[in-house]
């Protein structure tokens, strides 16, 4: 969970000069349906039938983000997905790193692509798009959902709150699963140790502490309080709605319960069982560390553990991870956060003609249809995979072709288990991460701070920000005592400013529910 994606960026005309010229060599009624959790398993079995279309394809340009070199739009997968919707997808690929600078460099232009997606409900950016008018209020469009049904009946429960502005439907939800994130951690080396797998946050820590005994070079936990860490949170209480004494929602990351999350941080550091340089560590450098054999715990995707095993065993072939309860922290909270069970949600230009919306509209229906979301989880049968005792299992091309990325221009059926299973992963190792992350599910709760909206803390809070994380770091190395970190965020929860935020996320928060 990243605390810097919540940054205001102000662009001047050079900026938006310079995007201008960048974004020249690209190729240029009523309130949401109320739903019901889906809590029965996705069937896997490839549907037989196929989704109408009209005679000519539709154009779409869309910019979305890439977790692997852009793929070309002719080969197998997206050939079958623009034939399967009828549609001639133009998309500008953003390498995921990437994405949110280029997403607010497009707005700050006024140079928006058709559809575009963004995974921050709350960004700046898009907030304050919305609020200027560059996308199409969806609302009426979409009406009953009657031409719509997939989109009403498929979405993940309860989604469309989350692209709900001011009463608005501004988006269309990305759908996933709620269960996802969960604390990974080298299962070989408890058994080898004789560590029985942590429950909780006082046993977890006690394991690392002997992991990097046993260990010389190995790094505990790669987590950290700044970007990083969510079960964690949890397990401190982080994600609780706190109130002040006049009724205002405390943003997570300014409570006290984040004061005891950031002083077991500490003590880990000073025992020296996470990275010196934690904040000099990105994603793909962190799980790399995990994967190679460096790392002892690192919170990730659970459908993850499958092939970063798989990758661990080319280093050390006795290696093997798992996700390891849901920690119960301190003062009881039990570490286990769900999804808001989207990806974000994409969004029409209001550039882009009326009579064309519904077109738009029309291939998010088909996407999120059963037989496109098959094909985006995994392929087509034949080519990218074989079905083995009912199961697809991809093949090669699949594995090439189907990964997270496949999913990014597509708005997906909800899947309970869409977060668990991994496509390269068999029958029987799926069905035991199911198991493995049915706590999460029994426990976990959904952060508001997910999809509430404050437009006075989007305003304010990059005032603060570098401070607020500057402290944090400071406070963790040890060069900020706990007291003077505490008498810093008293004084933040008592901005009048930020007290105001406050006031609004607890507003948007209680009309969205």
């Amino acid at each position: 969970m990243s605390l810097i994606k919540n940054k205001w960026l102000t662009f001047g005309l050079a900026i938006v000069l310079c995007l201008m010229a960048v974004a020249g060599c690209t190729n240029n009624g009523s309130q949401p349906p109320s739903e019901t959790p889906d809590t029965t398993t996705p069937d896997t079995t490839a549907p037989d039938s196929t989704v109408d279309a009209p005679l000519e394809p539709t154009p779409i340009q869309m910019m979305v983000m890439t977790l692997q070199d852009p793929p070309s739009m002719s080969n197998e997968y997206y050939t079958e997905l623009q034939k399967m919707t009828n549609t001639k997808l133009d998309i500008i690929w953003v390498p995921d790193a990437d994405y949110n600078t280029r997403f607010d460099l497009v707005m700050a232009s006024g140079d928006i692509p058709e559809v575009v997606v963004q995974g921050d409900y709350q960004r700046p950016t898009l907030v304050q798009g919305i609020n200027n008018g560059a996308f199409w209020d969806l609302t009426e469009f979409l009406g009953d959902f009657s031409k719509y049904p997939n989109l009403k009946n498929n979405s993940t429960p309860g989604s469309w709150k989350y692209a709900t502005y001011n009463g608005k439907v501004m988006g269309i939800p990305r759908s996933r699963g709620f269960i996802d994130l969960g604390i990974f951690m080298r299962k070989d080396w408890l058994e080898e140790l004789n560590i029985p797998v942590p429950k909780t946050v006082d046993e977890f820590t006690d394991a690392l502490r002997k992991i990097v005994a046993a260990k010389p070079g190995v790094i505990g936990t790669l987590d950290q309080p700044i970007t990083n860490g969510d079960s964690m949170w949890a397990s401190f209480g982080v994600f609780e709605p706190t109130y002040n004494s006049e009724g205002g929602m405390i943003r997570d990351f300014l409570t006290p319960q984040y004061e005891e999350l950031v002083e077991w941080f500490k003590m880990i550091y000073a025992e020296g069982l996470m990275p010196q340089e934690f904040t000099a560590l990105n994603t793909p450098a962190r799980l790399d560390l995990l994967q190679t054999g460096r790392a002892a715990a690192y919170q990730q995707s659970s459908y993850r553990t499958i092939g970063s095993t798989a990758i661990l065993k080319k280093t050390d072939p006795k290696g093997e991870l798992m996700v390891i309860p849901p920690l119960v922290g301190p003062k009881g909270h039990i570490g286990a956060t769900l999804d808001a069970g989207t990806r974000g949600a994409f969004y029409i230009s209001s550039k882009v003609p009326k009579e064309k919306v519904p077109d738009i509209l029309a291939y998010f229906e088909k996407t999120i249809s059963e037989e496109v979301t098959y094909l985006s989880y995994h392929g087509k049968e034949g080519v990218h995979h074989t079905l083995v005792d009912g199961e697809p299992v991809l093949n090669d091309l699949g594995k090439e072709q189907i990964q997270v990325t496949a999913l990014n221009p597509v708005a997906p059926a909800f899947s309970k288990w869409a977060k668990v299973h991994a496509p390269s992963g068999t029958k029987e190792q799926n069905k035991a991460k199911e198991i493995e992350m049915a706590p999460f599910e029994e426990h976990g709760k959904v952060s508001p701070f997910r999809w509430v909206v404050s437009n006075t803390w989007n305003d304010t809070w990059p005032e603060y920000d570098a401070t607020f994380q500057s402290n944090v770091v400071k406070t963790v190395i040890g060069q900020m005592s706990m007291e003077d970190l505490k008498k810093y965020l008293e004084g933040l929860r008592n901005d009048p400013k930020l007290k105001q935020a406050f006031k609004e996320y607890a507003e948007d928060y209680k009309a969205r529910n």
